[in-house]
């Protein structure tokens, strides 16, 4: 492989990781506003 080709391979594997923590980000707090009272007692 390129360097060009390692170089993009790269930044689409940070790209496609950041993307899912901002999923499973989303994902808690739509958990957070559905079950406020669920989460207050872990806290």
């Amino acid at each position: 492989m390129e360097l060009i080709e390692i170089k993009n391979d790269i930044q689409n594997t940070i790209g496609k990781l950041s993307h899912d923590k901002l999923e499973i980000a989303l994902e808690f707090l739509k958990e957070l506003q559905a079950y406020p009272e669920k989460w207050k007692k872990l806290v």
